[in-house]
């Protein structure tokens, strides 16, 4: 503690740190202005990186120079006559008592190996006193570290209106950001609708091509609102009121709104459910299906129809089991040829036993399919034209 005083001392008056250091110093002619450097060293760097710190920028010093010039500090921080001269008036009996106490354990101690050694030796003692000699010494503890510590720091209070300058300041900042993200955002917009005019691509093309699609369907609310739903059963409900002719979307909305808020207003929590309800049930009939093309459907069956031959030629190598398989299309709407499979014993038996062309046999199953297909839709269309008729003749005789 009287240490760290005495070098706090130092650094405040900015002396000289010690003689070993000013000696360095003339003797590598470094002069008195590298004092306060110094001072600055010892206060902010631990004295197991002095080396270090001094043979690199901004000091460049030698091996030699930064060696010796840390050990002359080393030695004047821990050898300064100062510390010893308060130490020794303040410590000095509990020094005379500790030593006492020390001399004292270590009698005890030789005293106590004589007994050992002449009780199992029998003899004397004296024989045996190399061994007693050979007492274990305590280790001495590590050196600690000679960082000072460092300057307080000053705690800052704001003022009022230094606080309201600031906070002004981070204001004008935000709403800065805001606007250019918002002008940043609107050029976007625009280059997007420049590329789609100029290559005839849609919005949602190159939204997607520039990667704008993914943060779109993030931010996509699904959760339906009572709101909304409520100027949607308004609007239905007065487009079926009003004659074809009337504006309708986006044209009728303003007006819309400003009818209907009051009764909005007016609604209990049961009523907002129940158009909510009504809202879903008929957003589930809107659904969009999948659009399935005659070119996938023909992909589909020949994927299918392959795996279906691979697993009939390996069911063959398993159990020698024979098949045969004929594939044709029921309908004019699926431009798909007649396929036939058979394996090698089926299909010699029935060329050389049966006499059947495979070819011929498909084609004429295949028209078989589809004049069956025309009988029974034309014959749907007659019972349903008849049902109908039923039904209207019904009607006129009731209101006759």
């Amino acid at each position: 503690m009287c240490r760290l005083l005495l070098c706090a001392k130092c650094i405040v008056q900015h002396n000289s740190i010690g003689p070993n250091s000013d000696a360095m110093l003339d003797r590598f002619n470094l002069g008195d202005e590298l004092l306060p450097h110094l001072h600055r060293l010892l206060r902010t760097v631990c004295n197991t990186h002095w080396e270090v710190t001094l043979r690199s920028p901004p000091w460049n010093l030698t091996y030699k120079q930064a060696s010796n010039l840390v050990w002359a500090l080393c030695t004047d921080l821990q050898g300064t006559t100062g510390a010893t001269l308060v130490m020794k008036p303040k410590f000095s009996i509990l020094n005379s008592i500790l030593k006492l106490l020390g001399i004292t354990t270590l009698l005890f101690k030789i005293y106590m190996s004589f007994q050992q050694i002449k009780s199992v030796a029998g003899g004397s003692p004296f024989c045996h006193l190399t061994m007693v000699s050979q007492v274990p010494s305590s280790k001495r503890p590590p050196r600690s570290r000679l960082q000072l510590l460092p300057w307080p720091r000053t705690k800052v209070i704001l003022s009022k209106q230094v606080r309201a300058t600031l906070n002004l300041s981070q204001q004008e900042k935000a709403a800065q950001f805001k606007k250019d993200l918002d002008d940043m955002w609107w050029k976007i917009d625009e280059v997007t609708k420049t590329i789609a005019a100029t290559h005839s691509k849609s919005m949602h093309c190159v939204e997607t091509d520039l990667h704008l699609g993914h943060s779109r369907l993030q931010s996509r609310q699904s959760k339906i609102n009572s709101w909304n739903t409520f100027c949607w059963k308004m609007s239905r409900e007065k487009a079926t009121t009003n004659n074809e002719n009337a504006p309708s979307k986006r044209q009728v909305l303003p007006e819309l709104v400003k009818d209907i808020q009051e009764e909005y207003c007016r609604l209990s929590v049961d009523a907002k459910q129940n158009i909510v309800e009504e809202f879903s049930e008929f957003k589930e009939t809107k659904a969009i299906s999948i659009h399935v093309s005659a070119h996938s459907r023909i992909n589909n069956v020949t994927h299918t129809l392959k795996a279906v031959e691979s697993k009939l030629n390996n069911l063959k190598s398993c159990t020698s089991v024979e098949s045969i398989l004929y594939t044709t299309c029921g309908t004019t709407d699926l431009p798909l040829r007649a396929i036939s499979f058979a394996t090698k014993g089926v299909e010699d038996f029935i060329g050389s036993v049966m006499h059947v062309d495979t070819q011929d046999l498909v084609s004429k199953m295949e028209g078989f399919l589809c004049r069956e297909s025309e009988v029974c839709a034309t014959k749907n269309h007659y019972e349903r034209l008849s049902r109908i008729c039923t039904a209207i003749h019904e009607i006129i005789n009731c209101k006759l």
